[in-house]
């Protein structure tokens, strides 16, 4: 306990403790504000990587839809010339 005491006596251990507590809780850039920090950029970079699949399916239909668009709207949208019947056959 003695030990203990004699550090707490000590100007310089005394001075980095204190600089630890602002470091760690009070500072615009805080230990606990950069974990947080992390934490939001973790999650945008999970959105990321989700609105860059959505935008490649987005590309691949784009692509498709620019190859045959006639065949597209068919098959999508069910559209039809004056003189045609649309048959729909379903699969199970």
């Amino acid at each position: 306990m003695a030990r203990f005491a004699h550090l707490l006596r000590n100007k310089y251990v005394l001075t980095f403790a204190v600089f630890a507590v602002y470091i760690t809780f009070f500072d615009h850039y805080s230990l606990l504000k950069r974990a947080e920090l992390s934490r939001t950029l973790d999650g945008l970079e999970r959105e990321m990587t989700q609105y860059a699949t959505i935008i490649e399916e987005a590309e691949e239909l784009q692509a498709t839809i620019s190859a045959d668009e006639q065949r597209f709207a068919r098959e999508r949208y069910y559209m039809k010339r004056a003189d045609e019947d649309v048959y729909i056959v379903e699969r199970r």
